[in-house]
């Protein structure tokens, strides 16, 4: 599975940690990223999770795919709103976990 920030699937993000850079305090910011299938498997139970370290920072998932089929593309919305404005910008870890499904 690779994430992209454009719906080309030309910008991966490496290692899955998303840079959002800066978000100005109390100005909700979404965010799209393309999630896609590179297996022949079809990936079900989906569950997208934000790992964050400090407590200022508000990021929320606002849809996520449960399914994505084999050489498919998914949308991951999320929304950052964060209650300080902090000058080095904002990064996250996503933490994806799933299941693989083979049709034989």
């Amino acid at each position: 599975m690779k994430i992209f920030i454009d719906e080309k699937l030309t910008s991966e993000i490496k290692d899955n940690v998303i840079d959002f850079g800066i978000v100005a305090a109390g100005s909700p910011k979404k965010f799209i990223f393309y999630v896609f299938n590179n297996s022949e498997a079809e990936l079900d139970d989906l569950k997208f999770d934000v790992e964050q370290n400090i407590t200022e920072r508000e990021i929320k998932i606002l849809e996520a795919p449960v399914i994505i089929r084999a050489n498919s593309v998914g949308k991951l919305v999320i929304e950052v709103n964060p209650s300080i404005t902090l000058k080095q910008g904002i990064k996250a870890q996503l933490r994806i976990t799933g299941v693989e499904l083979w049709s034989y």
